[in-house]
């Protein structure tokens, strides 16, 4: 009794290794990139300092694991505040990937100006950033994907939205413009390739999509905070075969299960 014990348990378990090897699919890191743009304009007096874009942008073919882009840019007027202007802008963005098959992507912003209020007229300041991440891998098999988000801002700008788009072989599976709300989107994915694209888009009138985006025409103060975290999974969908062979290998169990129970509640009896 005991080695018909032993043999369905060795059964059951077999069949139910068959069958999560059958529902695994690959999936595979194809390329990716990410960026982080600081940018600040700023007037005094009608006179303007228009300083380049800083920007760090980085494309691997491998994959990433935790490469961080960093970006700061500020600009300050001779006889800064209370007589001049400060205009400033910092990016990161930072990507962090378990495997070709789950990762985490993180921006974060922020934005300030202040102009004197002995500032001359005409005096302006400009702030804002731009982060962007792509992420292309391809699967073999049927594969539940889950995009995880958190998109938040604080503080006077028009920031904090991000768009969040899947791109696949017949087009967008999904695209989505997230601001202040924080949930997850689920989709079934079939075989073949697709890209993850995620970037932050502000002010939608501005020629720079920008998730911190700042503006100041006079004497006063602004700033602005925005933190987009994401996170995305994905795992197997078993096939139907799977599916009859993990019934299988639960009847199998539940059948080990009784030959045990009639085993431990026949041998008393069996003694006497």
């Amino acid at each position: 009794m005991r080695m018909c014990f032993a043999f369905a348990a060795a059964v059951s378990a077999a069949v139910l290794l068959t069958a999560a090897t059958a529902a695994s699919g690959a999936v595979a890191y194809v390329n990716g990139s990410t960026r982080a743009q600081s940018q600040a304009n700023a007037t005094l007096g009608g006179v303007p300092d228009d300083p380049p874009a800083a920007i760090d942008p980085e494309s691997s073919a491998t994959l990433p694991v935790g490469p961080i882009h960093s970006n700061t840019l500020e600009i300050a007027f001779p006889g800064t505040p209370p007589a001049g202007v400060v205009a400033s802008n910092a990016e990161t963005a930072v990507e962090t990937f378990a495997s070709a098959a789950s990762g985490t992507i993180v921006f974060t912003g922020a934005s300030s100006i202040t102009i004197g209020p002995a500032a001359p007229a005409p005096s302006s300041g400009e702030a804002f950033g731009y982060d962007s991440s792509t992420y292309s891998f391809t699967v073999d098999a049927n594969e539940n994907f889950v995009l995880g988000y958190n998109v938040l801002a604080t503080g006077d700008g028009a920031g904090g939205t991000y768009y969040a788009a899947l791109v696949g072989p017949s087009g967008n599976v999904f695209a989505d413009i997230l601001n202040n709300v924080s949930g997850t989107q689920s989709e079934l994915l079939t075989p073949g390739a697709y890209e993850l694209d995620l970037n932050s888009l502000g002010e939608p009138t501005h020629p720079h999509h920008s998730v911190d985006y700042l503006s100041l025409s006079g004497p006063g103060s602004l700033s602005e905070t925005a933190n987009g975290d994401f996170t995305f999974d994905i795992s197997a969908v078993p096939e139907p075969g799977a599916w009859a062979m993990m019934l299988l290998g639960a009847f199998a169990a539940g059948g080990a299960l009784r030959l045990a129970r009639r085993h431990r509640t026949g041998a008393p009896a069996a003694a006497r």
